[in-house]
């Protein structure tokens, strides 16, 4: 593995674990899931294991399916405040919507997380598209999937551009006036250790991909082979070079949602015992969100794949293909096996077996220089991620995959990344020197 790029291990904690039946596993507390001591631990056991990234999705509100199972999203950004009172080293990634937020107080948060963690924030940026968000946020209606790309270009110009500001520079250099993005500026929080955070991001249609390629340094995806992993890189790498980068300021890590077993028959039964625990009404309002009415068929009915034949859609389009890709493959299941199917790894990479199988598993894919590492998804806590630190990590660290311990600087500069250079300087700082 000498001269390759570092291996990038994430974490999405999100809430409590990527198994839709993770709420009701044996050791598990939903009551948890809403105390800073939940996150604050996770995060600490994640730095032990050297992860890299400590990731936080954000949920603008609720679906129809989340009546059939307990779900308390924290704002993340909060999260990641006492998280980074506890943590020294890992990077702090919480996402924030380019459709749903004021860019002037974005910039102002980011900005400060990136001071009290160190330099260690990182921005996942969204478009956000869930229907219901829009009427939680004063839309009437969800705004078009290509208008929010659009908006999200916008945004992100607009936050650099405070962030590169300085105190004294006037409107004219640093306002910016549109119908969705409107501030004088500058910002009024000192320049951070990192510049910007890291910019993260989880879109895998057209226009998500090209988005990653103008701006993204991480990319999120879901890919669930190699031949996808490395279709989907390349692809991103190149619009990155189009956007005059060096493709590898792109990195590229699909999400992969293990179950561990000391043998394979312990970590297959774990998975039927997750398995049973499944609500199918939760799934079928999950798959609702992405446009498959499911609604009206008995479970254990054949799949009707009639369903899947295009339907009209203009939300998150990367996870309508997600649960698609799987749906065109249901022809011979039926609805239930459906449910099983889905529910385990949302659509992103799995793999049932013993640490050893997932640390060979983790070392085909890179090996193979298809991804630049990966975003681990626990199916539960905290059982499910504690077995991944204890019994892969010092695997994959005798293998030489990941890192032994944390380098020095900020989490851009200890990702070999470049740092974020700016236009101006505080007028103040000469007199300082």
């Amino acid at each position: 593995m000498t001269g390759k790029r570092p291996f990038i291990l994430a974490l999405n904690a999100t809430t409590y674990g990527h198994h839709e039946a993770s709420w009701r596993a044996e050791g598990g507390d939903p009551a948890s899931y809403v105390s800073a001591e939940f996150y604050v631990e996770t995060a600490k056991l994640a730095e032990q294991g050297r992860f890299d990234l400590f990731f936080l999705a954000d949920f603008l509100a609720y679906d129809e399916s989340t009546k059939y199972t307990l779900f308390w999203p924290m704002e993340p950004l909060s999260v990641l405040s006492a998280v980074a009172a506890a943590t020294e080293k890992i990077g702090l990634v919480a996402t924030g919507s380019t459709t749903y937020n004021n860019c002037y107080d974005l910039a102002r948060l980011f900005s400060t997380l990136d001071h009290i963690s160190g330099g260690r924030a990182g921005w996942n940026i969204v478009t956000s598209g869930n229907p219901a968000a829009a009427t939680n946020y004063n839309r009437f209606a969800q705004v078009p999937h290509t208008e929010r790309y659009r908006h999200g270009h916008e945004f992100v110009e607009a936050a650099t551009k405070l962030w590169d500001s300085r105190p004294g520079q006037g409107a004219a250099s640093v306002g910016h006036h549109s119908e969705r993005v409107n501030f004088d500026g500058p910002l009024d929080v000192a320049p951070s250790p990192q510049g910007y955070p890291l910019f993260v991001q989880a879109g895998s249609s057209a226009d998500g991909k090209d988005f990653a390629g103008r701006y993204a340094e991480i990319v999120f995806t879901a890919q669930t082979t190699i031949e996808q992993s490395r279709a989907f890189r390349d692809d991103v790498r190149r619009r990155a070079f189009e956007y005059g980068r060096d493709p590898d300021t792109a990195r590229v890590i699909p999400g992969f949602a293990p179950v561990i077993g000391s043998t394979e028959e312990e970590a297959h039964r774990l998975k039927r015992d997750l398995d049973d625990l499944i609500l199918p009404e939760k799934i079928i309002g999950y798959v609702a969100q992405w446009g498959f009415d499911l609604s009206g068929y008995d479970i254990d009915e054949p799949f009707p794949v009639e369903i899947t034949k295009d339907p009209a859609w203009d939300g998150i389009t990367s996870r309508f293909d997600i649960v698609k890709g799987v749906a065109d493959r249901a022809e011979s299941m039926t609805i239930r096996e459906f449910v099983r199917k889905i529910s385990g790894s949302r659509g992103h990479a799995n793999f049932i077996g013993t640490p050893e199988q997932i640390a060979d598993y983790i070392e085909e894919w890179w090996v193979a220089d298809v991804n630049d590492g990966f975003m681990l998804m626990p199916t539960h806590y905290p059982s499910g991620f504690r077995d991944f630190v204890e019994q892969v990590i010092p695997l994959l660290k005798g293998r030489g995959i990941v890192q032994r311990d944390y380098g020095e600087g900020t989490l851009r500069e200890r990702l070999v990344l470049p740092k974020q250079q700016f236009a101006q300087r505080h007028p103040a700082e000469a007199v300082v020197r």
